[in-house]
């Protein structure tokens, strides 16, 4: 007679598996920053947890991305970012900047956290791509458009303005919400250098109260 191995998780995984479920996306270097460990112990872990089939990677490049696989989703009650759903490129590489935007902005403000989508479709918002809010550690709000696709600067002020088409199933009031009627503080960041110089110019010729931010990317061209 043969006996079933059990898969022990430490309070580390859990830890990764967590980190996951908020973020759903993420490099190694990102995981070990918000579990605070060491690269080479995060390197170990989630090699690991990929064996055992908790987590998913996309390593076509340097740094991979890691989510949460279908079994893994199941431990921290959430639903795994592939399941049902054709995931691009731009989505998953996307959501890494955003990540390493909340490190930088933590380092700048001494704590800051973005909120989920359905903390945002609560309140009244429908946030398109490349828009995010997030709470710094003297509660103030920010708006956050990440700009790393080379969008046109035209949308500066137009997804500062518009009025959000909500989601009925979280804000019955049909009247959406305005990121400029919430917001304390406006942030464009930008991945690539020279387009940034070109939001700076129409920033300051159309008078938006946004700051800009250059960021590198992960990925550079």
């Amino acid at each position: 007679m043969t006996t079933r191995r059990t898969t022990r998780l430490s309070t580390l995984d859990y830890k990764i598996l967590d980190s996951l479920s908020r973020i759903e996306f993420a490099t190694r270097a990102q995981l070990a920053y918000w579990c605070g460990i060491n690269p080479a112990t995060a390197s170990k872990t989630t090699a690991r947890l990929l064996d055992i089939g908790l987590l998913g990677s996309i390593t076509a490049t340097r740094p991979a991305i890691w989510h949460l696989s279908h079994s893994g989703a199941q431990i921290v009650n959430v639903k795994a970012p592939t399941d049902g759903r054709k995931i691009t490129w731009s989505v998953m590489a996307h959501a890494c900047h955003r990540n390493a935007l909340e490190i930088e902005l933590t380092a700048r403000n001494g704590q800051f956290r973005f909120l989920s989508r359905q903390a945002l479709l609560r309140q009244g918002f429908n946030p398109a791509h490349g828009e995010h809010a997030g709470v710094d550690g003297g509660n103030r709000c920010w708006f956050v458009l990440l700009d790393d696709y080379l969008m046109a600067s035209r949308r500066i002020a137009r997804s500062w303005q518009r009025r959000h088409a909500p989601d009925r199933n979280h804000w019955p009031d049909p009247m959406g919400r305005t990121w400029c009627e919430v917001m304390q503080r406006y942030l464009v960041c930008c991945t690539d250098a020279i387009h940034a110089e070109s939001h700076r110019a129409w920033i300051a010729t159309h008078d938006i109260p946004a700051d800009l931010m250059e960021m590198k990317p992960l990925w550079p061209q």
